[in-house]
């Protein structure tokens, strides 16, 4: 999980600088790990088409996904 949480960490770094198709990349790597923050963020580009085209299906599986992480479950009314 080390790993995982340098890559978020310095795809948090690339996200915040405006750099989204790096953060992507990075976010990815840590998200081969199951990290929660990094696939809740991956939703958050997709929503908002940052770096990658927008695509609301793609967002919810990511936000989803980051919430059975977080949570160990998922819902549609859990999420909002």
């Amino acid at each position: 999980m080390a790993m995982a949480q340098e890559f978020f960490d310095e795809g948090y770094r690339h996200h915040m600088a405006k750099e989204y198709e790096k953060a992507r990349t990075l976010y990815l790597e840590a998200a081969k790990s199951n990290h929660a923050d990094a696939l809740h963020n991956l939703g958050v580009l997709y929503e908002n088409g940052l770096g990658v085209q927008k695509d609301l299906a793609i967002a919810f599986s990511y936000i989803k996904l980051a919430a059975e992480r977080r949570f160990g479950y998922a819902s549609e009314g859990q999420l909002c």
